[in-house]
């Protein structure tokens, strides 16, 4: 029987965490240690790489196992670093195979010692791959080190996944999980912005690090007007850091970018400090060591204080299931590297972690070739890991930087705690800090943004007359298992009875299994058209291509794409620009409310690509329209939410948010229990949400925490779909609504361009609940007569 990744890591949870430490920490000792773990569950070996054809490096048929290596610094100046690295895969590596492995096989990991040296590096991984026969790389660090390892990895093919954290070259084999430390400083830039920087300063080593930084700082400050002050050089290993200090103090740089090692950022922090120079200093996640002691530790406690590292991977201390889940697999660890960084640990089995999920989508077929078609497919199905952004691989170029964005973390001495200042965001395109005539201008554009969209919408968004009629034909709905798939599936079915047409629908659980049936039975259905939410394409994508060969139109809405994406799909109701604008629109609404004054809080729902989209377009706004008001950005875990843990979230992050003015949620449902718990708290903040239901409308209808919704007509895009479904058939295009001038953002065409209604609703627009308090907002009144006259009927 099949063992898949997701039922092995429920049953590790019921399971004690099986850990078997091999070979010796002794520095002096540089073996590779090889562990492990016996699975708790039986499984049958038979069925590893059940689907491979041919031998395969490191996989073992007969025995069922996977042989995986990596290169740390396990002892030498980045000890601590390393051994956290190398317990953080161990450590997955461990639980899945005391979960019974993935689809019949379980796992070993091979280790080398490279002590932080280029040249052992390179001796480690030709042996792990000439000696040791490993199948790939996972988590390998140190990212002046690892593109030398590149012509032994590229001649032998091997695949090396999340190295920690190489600039992207562009190469076959390499996979990178983290943001680039070029990404992690343009958006230390940009953080400096948001604080008023306009003078900036970088300090990089005589290496790839430092070309990254210039390159960072090169790209990033003219976004932003800044002023570069200087950009100075550092030798690898060397504590002779004082000159390049010196030059920065003298420059009088408001904000520094460094990429240097930790040591090296120890000694910049305690030599600005006694000089009584306080700029703002930031460096990548490792050169920081964000989340951990291993770079704060080696400089003053004073000068360490507000040192700021941008952000791969949430902070050790994030309350969500899967760090919780780690933390406690980490306490019961007892193999190498067991007391090394714990920042580093969540890193490594983060990346260990989305590896493992990326084998189950093998389907038993270990070639490097299918390997990389099926990594090259995350762009439209990502992996979601709550420690990471969204993990979303394409083909190349470009492809393989996977995960786009960087989070903000601030160290506080008087604590000795990180926390995290700002959300995964990739970098800015746009100034963050405009000046005050540009400020008011845009405040003023707001303004006016807000009041066009209180305004409601009388007319449907398309007035071109059906072609033909489809009376006669037939539709598939591929329906999705939330409630507002049913809503919308209720305008669907009233369109195909007034154009004639017969429905039937197939119900998908939102797995990428059951997702697959239904569209194969819609497929199997023989049906004119299909329809469908925006579940990931490759989810159905053997479906999407038999409909395409066979010409059947698909219709679709909330994929992160455009307008009419193509290959398959023609048309995309809900676009990813529409979600850019919900999020645009949020933040002008809320500062219209609080009137610039106050803290303004952002719950997120990273999980969901177009909701990061959303709160993107929120950030930017945010500081384009008020570039002085504080915000806090809160990343709400898709589990925590289905558990009923958001109220209490909310509870939490308001009350040690005394100065919040205004809250904002990425999507109503995430209310659900808010406005109770708020109240038993004491705590009155107003919020705004997008996409709710009648739930949210009751809110604002009773003034209970909620007052104003971006509204989705749920029943009016079931119409819609179906009017462009019908247009398909007639071979006409899905029809392009005009774009309102108030919709109008440089860089986002298809806002609004399926003519959705949209209006920002508040209580005194509630009155369609008085005679039915689950009525669903109509978006346009008389709608479904306007489209019956519309289709001829």
């Amino acid at each position: 029987m099949k063992t898949h990744l997701r039922s092995a890591v429920v049953l590790v949870l019921a399971l004690s965490m099986v850990a078997a430490g091999c070979g010796s920490d002794d520095a002096d000792d540089a073996a590779p240690v090889a562990t492990t773990a016996a699975p708790a569950a039986a499984v049958d070996l038979s069925e590893c790489a059940v689907n491979t054809v041919g031998d395969v490096p490191g996989v073992d048929t007969e025995s069922g196992v996977v042989k995986l290596g990596t290169s740390q610094p396990f002892t030498g100046r980045a000890a601590v670093a390393g051994e956290g690295l190398l317990a953080g895969i161990q450590i997955a590596v461990d639980e899945v195979n005391a979960a019974g492995g993935v689809d019949g096989c379980t796992f070993e990991l091979a280790w080398e010692d490279d002590r932080f040296e280029i040249e052992q590096m390179v001796t480690n991984v030709r042996k792990l791959i000439d000696n040791d026969g490993v199948w790939g790389f996972v988590g390998t660090a140190g990212s002046q080190a690892i593109p030398s390892t590149y012509p032994d990895i590229e001649g032998a093919g091997t695949p090396l996944w999340a190295p920690v954290s190489p600039a992207d070259q562009d190469i076959q084999e390499v996979y990178l999980l983290g943001a680039t430390r070029t990404a992690q400083g343009m958006i230390c830039i940009d953080y400096f912005a948001e604080q008023g920087v306009t003078k900036v300063a970088a300090i990089g080593q005589d290496n790839e690090m430092g070309v990254e930084a210039f390159n960072a700082i090169d790209t990033q400050a003219p976004v932003h007007g800044m002023e570069i002050v200087a950009k100075e050089e550092v030798e690898v290993l060397s504590d002779a850091v004082g000159p390049a200090v010196l030059a920065v103090i003298e420059s009088g740089a408001e904000g520094v970018l460094t990429a240097v090692d930790n040591a090296q950022n120890g000694l910049i922090m305690d030599g600005f400090h006694e000089a009584g120079f306080n700029p703002l200093i930031c460096s990548d996640q490792g050169a920081a060591g964000a989340g951990g002691p291993n770079t704060v530790s080696l400089a003053n406690p004073e000068a360490a204080d507000g040192f700021l590292g941008a952000l791969q991977n949430s902070l050790t201390d994030t309350d969500n299931d899967f760090i919780n889940h780690w933390s406690a697999l980490a306490d019961a660890y007892d193999g190498p590297g067991k007391d090394g960084a714990r920042n580093f640990s969540l890193q490594t089995y983060s990346y260990m972690r989305a590896f493992l999920e990326l084998w189950d989508r093998l389907d038993g077929n270990y070639s490097y070739d299918n390997f990389h078609a099926v990594a090259e497919t995350l762009a439209d199905n990502p992996i979601s890991i709550a420690s990471l952004p969204p993990i979303s691989c394409g083909p190349l170029p470009g492809g393989h930087s996977c995960a786009v964005g960087a989070g903000m973390a601030r160290y506080d001495a008087d604590t000795e705690t990180w926390s995290q200042v700002r959300d995964f965001l990739a970098p800015a395109t746009s100034k963050l800090t405009p000046t005050a005539a540009a400020a008011s201008s845009d405040s003023e554009a707001a303004t006016a943004r807000v009041e066009a969209f209180r305004q409601g919408q009388g007319t449907l968004p398309i007035s071109e007359p059906l072609a033909e009629s489809p009376a006669g034909k037939s539709a598939a709905y591929v329906q999705c298992s939330v409630v507002v798939c049913e809503e919308i599936r209720i305008g669907i079915a009233g369109a195909a009875d007034a154009l004639g047409m017969s429905l039937e629908v197939f119900s998908s659980d939102d797995t990428p299994e059951g997702t697959a049936s239904a569209w194969q039975a819609a497929v199997d259905s023989g049906a004119d058209v299909v329809i469908s939410s925006g579940n990931p394409r490759e989810w159905f994508a053997d479906q999407l291509a038999a409909l395409e060969a066979a010409g059947t139109p698909v219709i679709v809405w909330s994929i992160p794409e455009g307008y009419e994406p193509g290959n398959g799909i023609t048309a995309n109701l809900l676009t990813v620009d529409d979600y850019y604008f919900y999020g645009v629109l949020m933040a002008d609404y809320a500062v219209s409310q609080n009137g610039g004054e106050g803290e303004v809080v952002f719950f997120g729902l990273p999980a969901f690509p177009v909701l990061s989209t959303l709160e993107q377009g929120f950030i930017d706004e945010m500081n384009n329209v008020c570039p002085s008001c504080p915000i806090k950005n809160v990343s709400i875990d898709l589990m925590g939410l289905i558990g009923g843990e958001v109220p209490g979230q909310v509870v939490s992050t308001l009350q040690s948010t005394p100065d919040a003015s205004y809250a904002v949620f990425a999507f109503g449902g995430m209310m659900f229990g808010v406005p109770e718990a708020l109240a038993d708290a004491g705590i009155d903040v107003p919020a705004v949400s997008q996409a709710g239901g009648a739930m949210n409308f009751g809110f604002i209808a009773e003034g209970r925490t909620q007052t104003a919704e971006v509204g989705l007509a749920s029943e009016f895009l079931g119409w819609r779909g179906m009017d462009a479904a019908a247009r398909a058939l007639a071979g006409q295009s899905p029809g392009r609504a005009v774009q309102p001038a108030a919709a109008v953002i440089e860089g986002h065409p298809d806002i609004l361009a399926a003519g959705l209604p949209l209006q920002i609703l508040e209580a005194d627009d509630t009155g369609f609940l008085s005679t039915d308090p689950n009525m669903l907002w109509p978006g346009v009144e008389g709608f479904k007569a306007l489209y019956t006259e519309l289709w001829g009927g």
